[in-house]
């Protein structure tokens, strides 16, 4: 089917963790390097930048920032068409525009953590292999070595009973203490 050729692309065998979590470290880094004080700077620098006679445009910086009028007068026109591009202003105009297409990565890889942590697994569709959330086993998924109710055989039998023990109470809030609980009893 089509649809399982596009799940094996998607198998957690093919994404490279490595390479994810070099992605988020550099991310990190960028993060850590982009505080007030660089984001003042870059914008100081940007006000800083030259009109070829060497003195600050009255103009503003070209980011949206405005200067004393506005409007170039008769000699910076002259000079603006005849200048060159002030390289250092465009990379901060690329930085700038650069941070905005983070930002929006950013939104997004949000929206999509949101949805995997608060994804609620259907009952047919279980996980067959992983660790029980109460006593940290692992279950390997094969013969009665399977997730009930979210839980190893043995904890899902101790889950039937402590639920049993405790009607009426509500069944997250129960989960929770039931898992606690299991937890303290291995250390």
């Amino acid at each position: 089917m089509a649809g399982d050729a596009n799940n094996d692309v998607l198998r957690p065998a093919t994404i490279d963790w490595r390479a994810v979590r070099r992605h988020r470290d550099a991310v990190r880094a960028m993060v850590e390097e982009l505080s007030d004080e660089t984001v003042e700077w870059l914008a100081a620098r940007a006000e800083e930048a030259s009109a070829p006679d060497g003195y600050p445009s009255a103009s503003g910086s070209g980011l949206g920032v405005s200067g004393s009028g506005g409007e170039l007068t008769s000699v910076e026109a002259a000079a603006a068409a005849d200048a060159p591009p002030d390289p250092v202003l465009e990379r901060i105009a690329e930085v700038a525009a650069q941070l905005g297409e983070m930002a929006g990565l950013a939104k997004g890889c949000r929206k999509r953590l949101a949805f995997v942590r608060n994804v609620r697994v259907r009952p047919g569709l279980e996980a067959s292999t992983g660790v029980c959330p109460a006593c940290e086993e692992w279950v390997s998924g094969v013969g009665s070595d399977r997730f009930h109710s979210g839980f190893c055989n043995a904890c899902s039998q101790l889950w039937y009973h402590y639920a049993r023990a405790h009607p009426g109470t509500d069944q997250g809030e129960l989960r929770v203490r039931f898992v606690r609980e299991r937890k303290g009893h291995y250390p």
